[in-house]
C-alpha cells in the first residue's frame, strides 16, 4: 500500500517548524520512504522556516528533502512578504498558491496534517 501524506506549515510560531519536521521524520521511521509520499505546503508566516540563513532547521529539511519529501514555499505569501527565491533553501520548491495545493491534494485522496 502507498501512503500520501500532506503537512502545512500556515503559522510563524517558532516552535512549529521544528515539531513538524519532527512528526515527518518519525512517520519516515515508521512507514519507509518506498511506501509513503510527504509533502510539506508553507505558507503565510510558515514560509519563514525556509528562509536561507541562520536557518536552525536547514539540516533537517536537506535529511528529509534527500529521503523524498518534497518542500513546498506559497508563491504568493513570498510576494506579500517581499521575498525571493534565492532567499529560501534549495531544497524548496515554489506553488502558485499553498491553499491550491492543499485542495488538489486532498482532492486526490492525500492525508492532511496540521499541527
Amino acid at each position: 500500500m502507498r501512503y500520501r501524506v500532506i503537512f502545512h506549515l500556515g503559522e510563524g510560531n517558532k516552535a512549529r517548524p521544528g515539531f513538524t519536521l519532527g512528526s515527518m521524520t518519525s512517520l519516515l521511521t515508521g512507514l519507509t520512504s518506498e511506501t509513503l509520499d510527504i509533502e510539506l505546503v508553507a505558507n503565510a508566516g510558515g514560509i519563514a522556516a525556509f528562509l536561507r540563513h541562520n536557518n536552525p532547521h536547514a539540516r533537517q529539511v536537506r535529511r528529509l528533502a534527500t529521503q523524498g519529501v518534497r518542500f513546498c514555499l506559497c508563491a504568493s505569501s513570498m510576494r506579500q512578504h517581499r521575498l525571493t527565491r534565492e532567499t529560501f533553501l534549495p531544497e524548496v520548491e515554489m506553488v502558485s498558491s499553498g491553499t491550491d495545493e492543499l485542495v488538489e491534494k486532498q482532492a486526490l485522496g492525500w492525508v492532511y496534517i496540521s499541527l
